[in-house]
């Protein structure tokens, strides 16, 4: 399966749950500035694919601002800043959140093992069962 159809599934299944802040939303046409915000410290990953699922949805979403994958961050810190219309990103927040907190997560744990290790010489690898 590829992303792109990966992203869409995703969609599809959240927007299929009625979100009720986006459906009565006044101006769901009134564009607006959103940020992602660190809610722990920890290493960027997926920023790229949070960016897909906004634009599969509506290519007009821009991005002013964002760290870059395999950045550390701070609480707190600002992550990316996005700016669309305000049906548009309340559609596609909780997807491209999930996405980027499980990657971030897995990005972060990697990182704390590999500096674990560090004084004994070792790499830690990724592997790949088939």
């Amino acid at each position: 399966m590829n992303l792109k159809k990966i992203i869409k599934e995703a969609l599809k299944e959240d927007i299929n749950k009625k979100d009720l802040t986006t459906f009565y939303l006044r101006n769901k046409e009134k564009i607006v500035k959103a940020k992602v915000v660190a809610k722990e410290e920890g290493i960027l990953c997926g920023i790229n694919l949070l960016k897909q699922v906004f634009l599969t949805y509506d290519k007009k979403i821009k991005f002013p601002f964002s760290l870059k994958d395999g950045n550390y961050f701070k609480k707190g810190q600002v992550l990316c800043e996005i700016i669309g219309k305000a049906s548009s990103i309340l559609t596609c927040e909780r997807v491209a959140l999930n996405f980027l907190q499980r990657l971030s997560g897995i990005a972060t744990l990697t990182n704390n093992f590999v500096e674990k290790v560090k004084k004994y010489n070792v790499k830690i690898l990724d592997t790949r069962k088939t």
